[in-house]
């Protein structure tokens, strides 16, 4: 019979390795889907919502419905991996360390929004990924730091 740790490990890192394989084939067909990003990314001005709409190829509303669906799947697994191994006492995992690459994760994050928000021009579909990806990198980083207790 196999050690729920050890299940759990296995099934964390599936899901990165399957999160990873998205995130490249995402970044390989929709690399010029541009989305509407959101408002706190990117406030819309009235010039870029005539411009969208003047194009309306420009969106891919069936690709961006599937992403962000399995975006949002993803996300909630990752977060529902990363609270199992955070409350389990068998990953001996010590406060700093799981908060520790959620600040870094954040601190990411905000330099990727300052970059969306005033230097790119558009957002394209793959970007709405990425606090996805930092997700799936924060859980990698917990699995490589985590051990298994020493029994008594």
């Amino acid at each position: 019979m196999h050690h729920p740790h050890r299940i759990s490990r296995v099934f964390s890192t599936a899901l990165i390795v399957l999160f990873q394989l998205m995130f490249a084939m995402c970044i390989i067909c929709y690399h010029d889907v541009i989305s509407i990003a959101p408002r706190y990314l990117k406030p819309m001005s009235a010039e870029y919502w005539y411009w969208l709409l003047a194009n309306p190829q420009v969106s891919n509303s069936d690709a961006e419905k599937i992403v962000y669906s399995i975006e949002c799947f993803m996300a909630i697994l990752l977060i529902n991996v990363m609270l199992y191994i955070a409350f389990d006492a068998s990953y001996h995992l010590k406060t700093r360390q799981f908060i520790a690459p959620f600040v870094c994760g954040l601190i990411a994050f905000g330099i990727l929004g300052v970059y969306v928000r005033y230097v790119s021009a558009h957002y394209y579909l793959p970007m709405c990924l990425v606090p996805t990806e930092l997700l799936s990198l924060i859980l990698l980083y917990l699995l490589v730091i985590t051990r298994k207790k020493k029994p008594n």
